[in-house]
């Protein structure tokens, strides 16, 4: 019971990542049976999420200037819970102008 717990739980958080109350409903609503989601596909939005999430864009998976890890979840634009790093992904230049 315990895995299927913290599949919820990250799926939940996948879902709605920095909005709380709309966690707990949602979790309310799985929990009483109002919306009905396979395992399978909470495992597979979890893992697409996680897939796309900041520590794949770092060595390790870590704050390359304090050495912290990067937690689950951390999104384009969060600042390191320890040093205030803030993390964002490699993007092109959006201001570069090609060459004639």
């Amino acid at each position: 019971m315990g895995m299927v717990k913290r599949l919820l739980e990250d799926y939940v958080q996948a879902v709605h990542p920095h909005d709380f109350d709309e966690q707990d409903a949602l979790m309310e609503d799985i929990c009483n049976g109002n919306i009905v989601v396979p395992l399978e596909a909470m495992s597979a939005t979890v893992d697409e999420y996680k897939k796309h999430s900041m520590q794949a864009e770092y060595d390790n998976g870590e704050c390359p200037d304090c050495g912290e890890p990067i937690p689950d979840y951390t999104d384009d634009g969060d600042n390191c819970t320890n040093c205030e790093h803030v993390f964002y992904r490699y993007r092109e230049n959006d201001d570069a102008v090609p060459s004639e």
